[in-house]
């Protein structure tokens, strides 16, 4: 019997929930979370690739750490453990019936693909140390990077494709991207970018969240939870924010703190929204929320 299970009294009255191996997940530690065309959700873990669908079923053992599904389209997936391992030069491809694995060249031997996207045309674009390498079915390309490492790319609401890299972010246009600064900090990493049906720019860091607008330029938002993983719009407009501690929604401009007490916060390393309204979290365990 499939059951899900409260995180703590706290947590279950504000309507989270979670999921662990007790429950069949691959692995505690969840790197990546998608949700298919049916409503199934696939997990990303160290362990393997799970399936959620009222209960939990294991379809790939491999590493994974980042899905990807879009409309029409095949799952899509990174083998790897962990950004900047040097270990993920591979990307999977399912049609449903067999999976197709990519190898990647980077660096000439391996090397480090940090993000993926799947356009719902089905071009292929992956951020790498050599700068960003696109696949359009039958061969891949390679856009150069001269000064920066791109270590994120989205597709916007009105298909222009984003990019982030340290202190700027690149707008894919006219074949070519273009730069934005959003800070003069120092800034290491930045492992999330969303680009809301706004236009508002969100770019999550290792030293905090930013927001750009073309037009307004660029804002710091100090949340307390240190560096952010993941950032997703839910279908209420709500921005939610994976960090280092916790979890934080955004609405009407006021963030409230989520999965995070005194004692014992919890790091959020990838987020969903999902289109029954639920959210998703991923940390040391698979966390559900529910309004």
């Amino acid at each position: 019997q499939f059951s899900i299970l409260p995180l703590s009294k706290s947590w279950a009255q504000k309507g989270w929930r979670t999921l662990t191996k007790n429950d069949g997940l691959p692995d505690n530690t969840i790197t990546a979370i998608a949700e298919d065309l049916n409503g199934d959700i696939w997990i990303g873990t160290a362990a393997g690739l799970g399936q959620y669908t009222g209960f939990i079923t294991v379809p790939r053992k491999t590493s994974v750490m980042k899905v990807q599904i879009t409309d029409n389209h095949p799952i899509w997936y990174i083998v790897g453990g962990a950004q900047y391992s040097n270990v993920s030069n591979m990307v999977v491809q399912s049609d449903g019936d067999s999976w197709k694995l990519h190898q990647i060249m980077v660096d000439k031997v391996r090397g480090v693909i940090s993000d993926l996207l799947v356009t719902p045309e089905g071009i292929v674009w992956t951020t790498t140390n050599e700068g960003i390498k696109i696949y359009d079915g039958s061969q891949w390309k390679t856009i150069e990077f001269q000064e920066d490492w791109p270590t994120k790319i989205v597709r916007a609401n009105d298909g222009t494709i984003w990019a982030s890299a340290p202190q700027k972010v690149y707008r894919y246009l006219d074949g070519q991207f273009q730069a934005h600064t959003y800070t003069q900090e120092k800034v290491l990493d930045t492992p999330a970018l969303l680009v809301a049906s706004d236009g508002t720019v969100w770019i999550g860091t290792d030293v905090g969240l930013y927001s750009y607008n073309l037009a307004k330029g660029s804002t710091k938002h100090n949340l307390k939870g240190g560096g952010i993983n993941d950032i997703v719009e839910a279908l209420d407009s709500t921005i939610w924010v994976g960090t280092d501690r916790g979890v934080y929604s955004r609405n009407q401009e006021q963030w409230q703190p989520h999965l995070t007490d005194s004692l014992n916060d919890v790091t959020v390393y990838s987020l969903a929204s999902a289109s029954n309204g639920t959210i998703w979290a991923g940390g040391d365990g698979l966390y559900s929320y529910n309004n």
